[in-house]
């Protein structure tokens, strides 16, 4: 009886909350993610993952149950956003949170009046940004030992930036 009781709950699926860094301990578990992620998956040294940025960026945190899973962040220039340190820990990959952190992203992007996106992306994830309208531009570079591609999105049709209101009538 026991056993069926824990195989039950192991089948309940916590929620992924994906949400805005709001403290210290939300900021350090999202660099933990990338520690793990890119310093112990993919072997980038510590000088390449962390800078300065990391500072003015809007750090972003994904939780299940207060354990940190993904993070990525964003950060705010004259005219487009730029989506930056997207990782996901192995273990809940293959699992569509991927592609929740990039809505969330875009979605807090948008809020904030922002129609151009720019990112670096891994080649071998090229098609999962496509399928949001990303597209290649620029050449092919290398960091860390791997592949990048430069991509662009831009929202057609929508209002323009914040800036562009101020002293105009409303």
């Amino acid at each position: 009886m026991q056993t069926q009781a824990i195989s039950n709950i192991q089948k309940i699926q916590l929620p992924l909350v994906i949400k805005i860094v709001e403290n210290e301990e939300e900021k350090m578990k999202a660099m933990l993610v990338r520690a793990i992620v890119y310093m112990h998956e993919q072997s980038c040294p510590y000088q390449e993952e962390f800078d300065l940025n990391d500072f003015s960026a809007t750090q972003i945190i994904g939780l299940i149950d207060g354990e940190p899973v993904l993070t990525a962040r964003i950060r705010y220039f004259d005219g487009f956003a730029k989506i930056e340190r997207l990782a996901i820990r192995n273990e809940y990959r293959g699992r569509g949170y991927g592609r929740k952190l990039i809505s969330y992203l875009l979605g807090i992007c948008r809020q904030k009046g922002f129609t151009r996106f720019y990112l670096h992306a891994q080649e071998r994830l090229q098609s999962l940004y496509e399928s949001y309208g990303f597209k290649v531009v620029g050449a092919k570079f290398g960091f860390s030992d791997h592949g990048y591609i430069e991509m662009v999105l831009v929202d057609a049709g929508l209002g323009k930036m914040p800036i562009h209101h101020i002293g105009c009538s409303p």
